[in-house]
């Protein structure tokens, strides 16, 4: 009798909680909120852009969209937004958001698609710039981050 109840206050503590407890909680899981991003691909369409950032609005940049695909289980981005961390090699850095939706923002998908946002880069001195995206539902939950290391292309500012 003993080495039976052994066995079982084993699998209890191994993962099999339902079970066990006889009630469930009606909180999401983490595989049920978890917000995954992949497939980064970059593309620079040869044109300019004026940048809509504080700190350097008015300024030209060269256009940049990136895509990625998401899967958000609970199909809750709508309120939530893309973070773009841009780093380049001279030493500057600029952070920006993309609220979604928003004009510079498209999606495909509720609970997985496509998502691209039109950035703005400003090189000036630099050569490459480290692209690094994360994207949050909105309830604030973060996804895994991206991130792609692009040369400046031949004309860009």
């Amino acid at each position: 009798m003993r080495a039976v109840f052994s066995f079982a206050l084993i699998a209890c503590l191994g993962g099999a909680e339902l079970a066990c407890s006889g009630s469930s909680s009606s909180a999401p899981s983490a595989s049920d909120v978890n917000l995954v991003i992949g497939g980064l691909s970059t593309a620079f369409p040869g044109s300019s852009c004026t940048r809509e950032f504080p700190g350097t609005r008015g300024v030209t940049g060269t256009t940049l969209f990136l895509t990625f695909t998401f899967s958000a289980p609970q199909g809750n981005l709508t309120g939530g937004r893309v973070q773009l961390l841009q780093t380049y090699n001279a030493g500057d850095a600029d952070t920006h958001t993309f609220a979604i939706p928003s004009e510079f923002l498209t999606m495909s998908g509720t609970t997985s698609g496509t998502i691209r946002v039109g950035a703005c880069p400003r090189y000036n001195d630099a050569t490459v710039s480290m692209e690094t995206l994360t994207l949050f539902d909105a309830a604030g939950h973060s996804s895994n981050g991206l991130t792609v290391s692009l040369t400046k292309p031949a004309g860009a500012l």
